[in-house]
């Protein structure tokens, strides 16, 4: 770790934070999956829309912003996703994406950097 110093001054600096989502709560319901969880915009943008997936991305169900305060604020989000209620679904992943302004969709994967900071994948919650 003592040659990491050295790489310090060859990265740039952040100078603003990428499109982003995160699904902070995933609790079952009697009602189903309730997911909670915020988002910021990139440089492109205010987020205009958050969305969520159960089944690894194949489809996508909307959520409800709860809270925005113009384009550099947080945007929180919730939603409540029905579920069969199957055994297999009593344990998963849910996934959340951001869409800002522009039409840009937050990817699904993105690569680390090396102080760590911005990473932007899809947010991802256990239940």
């Amino acid at each position: 770790m003592a040659d990491a110093e050295s790489w310090w001054s060859k990265v740039p600096p952040v100078q603003s934070m990428p499109l982003n989502s995160v699904g902070a709560i995933a609790k079952l319901t009697k009602s189903g999956l309730h997911v909670k969880g915020y988002a910021v915009g990139g440089q492109s943008g205010q987020v205009s829309k958050v969305e969520v997936s159960i089944d690894e991305g194949r489809t996508w169900q909307p959520t409800t912003i709860i809270y925005q305060d113009g384009p550099w604020s947080w945007t929180l989000w919730e939603a409540c996703i029905r579920l069969a209620i199957r055994p297999d679904q009593l344990h998963g992943k849910v996934y959340s994406r951001a869409i800002d302004v522009s039409g840009k969709v937050q990817l699904q994967d993105t690569d680390w950097n090396l102080r760590g900071v911005c990473y932007s994948a899809f947010g991802e919650e256990r239940f």
